[in-house]
């Protein structure tokens, strides 16, 4: 694998700035969590010219972030910060400033301002899918339970009706169906248990096998899929 120096930054960071040249897991679970809950930055100077490119993630996850930086072999730094008064705790923030990295990005519809008009990436082989769909869901999705009322719920948001109705569709086409709502617009496919027993067997049916997760909500599965086990349910 060969670094790449960055001429755009003062730091003057190495990165593997062909990481998404092509796809693998790695760089399907990495696109698929940026594009949910990463940002792209584009600066301007006086005379309207395009002065830098900024990608950035952030994460209260620390191992996550940094799973990312080590995976694009990359030597930027991971930055610690503090939420505002109305959000307690702390969250980390990678910000990439490699012009190629960023246009391969936007060429694959990571855009500025993004949110609302963001569209589902069917070109992505099916091979590499369900790492994509495990990053989409680490990034923007939820799963969440009652040990007292054995209630289960889990569920992948977007501001884009576009994403959202393509992710349904083609989780719909491999035999996953969910439900489609929407609320202060912002846009939900939900899962009831049998539809997510499945879509969870779609996105972590190879772990662990070195593949890339975020733990804490592959822990939430496990633990409810043990409990409904013991339930005989």
């Amino acid at each position: 694998m060969i670094n790449f120096i960055d001429s755009s930054s003062n730091s003057k960071c190495s990165i593997n700035e062909k990481f998404f040249d092509s796809w693998t897991h790695e760089s399907a679970y990495v696109f698929g969590l940026l594009i949910t809950d990463g940002s792209m930055y584009i600066k301007y100077d006086l005379s309207g010219d395009v002065s830098q490119y900024v990608l950035s993630f952030k994460s209260i996850d620390r191992y996550l972030v940094e799973c990312i930086n080590t995976t694009m072999s990359s030597s930027y730094k991971v930055s610690c910060f503090k939420y505002n008064e109305c959000k307690l705790g702390m969250y980390y923030q990678l910000s990439i400033t490699n012009v190629y990295i960023c246009k391969k990005l936007i060429s694959l519809g990571m855009v500025q301002k993004k949110s609302k008009v963001v569209k589902f990436p069917d070109f992505i082989p099916d091979e590499f899918m369900p790492d994509f769909v495990r990053g989409v869901f680490d990034g923007d999705g939820c799963i969440s339970f009652s040990e007292k009322w054995f209630q289960f719920k889990t569920f992948i948001c977007s501001g884009s009706l576009d994403f959202i109705i393509g992710l349904n569709d083609y989780l719909y086409r491999i035999g996953i169906e969910g439900v489609i709502r929407d609320k202060y617009d912002v846009y939900f496919v939900n899962f009831d248990y049998p539809s997510a027993h499945k879509f969870f067997s779609f996105i972590y049916g190879r772990l662990p096998g070195g593949m890339m997760y975020l733990k804490r909500k592959y822990d939430l599965w496990v633990k409810f899929s043990k409990m409904k086990k013991m339930k005989g349910l």
